[in-house]
């Protein structure tokens, strides 16, 4: 899991009454809005991509099209005939990665979320692991999990906003309520905070339950 966003620019959004000796609370601050982020948007690998390509494995069903998880970018492809063979790398050709709809896809468009077979080429379909109710793993992918090379913008924004609260209610013994004179009366309900959940519902961010 990644921190999206620094202690510089929390402080300065939070204005002149925070001091540099603040700092391993806002670090603190920062880390836990960013995780509630994650789990909110139910992306256990979270917004910024692994610096390396690493290896998964996924279960297949007879088609040509693979769900696999969020990446920014595949370099190999490796696939087994029949459950328990032993994995043989694909050609480039054989397939693409893509982002939508199997109808529509984008392939330039990250992250990626599939892959599919290119016609034409040497191979038809991913086989198929299903036997006994079970599916075994029989695509094996290499890429760069995650959604993004670098925190987008509106994330970052999301974990100021929710930090910066945090922040402000921790100075009130994190009371329900708090009143100041420059602020009025403020409200806080548990779990994430409501602005925070607007924004990453606006920014289609939220992830369906599967």
């Amino acid at each position: 899991m990644s921190d999206y966003t620094t202690v510089q620019r929390l402080r300065a959004a939070i204005g002149s009454e925070v001091s540099n000796s603040d700092d391993a609370v806002l670090s603190r601050l920062i880390t836990a809005v960013s995780g509630q982020i994650d789990r909110a948007c139910r992306r256990p690998d979270g917004f910024i991509a692994v610096p390396t390509a690493t290896v998964r494995e996924f279960p297949s069903d007879g088609r040509a099209l693979l769900d696999i998880d969020e990446c920014i970018a595949v370099t190999l492809v490796e696939a087994r005939p029949v459950p328990g063979a032993d994995y043989t790398p694909w050609d480039a050709a054989d397939w693409r990665a893509f982002s939508g709809s199997a109808l529509a896809p984008h392939f330039t468009r990250t992250p990626f979320t599939a892959i599919m077979v290119v016609p034409g080429g040497k191979v038809r379909a991913f086989a198929d692991g299903r036997a006994d109710s079970v599916s075994a793993p029989m695509v094996r992918v290499t890429a760069r999990w995650g959604y993004a090379a670098s925190v987008p913008g509106t994330i970052e924004t999301a974990c100021i906003i929710g930090a910066a609260r945090l922040y402000k209610r921790g100075a009130s013994a994190y009371q329900d309520a708090i009143a100041g004179s420059d602020v009025g009366m403020l409200s806080y309900r548990r779990g994430l905070d409501a602005e925070v959940e607007a924004i990453l519902r606006g920014g289609h961010f939220l992830r369906p339950r599967v």
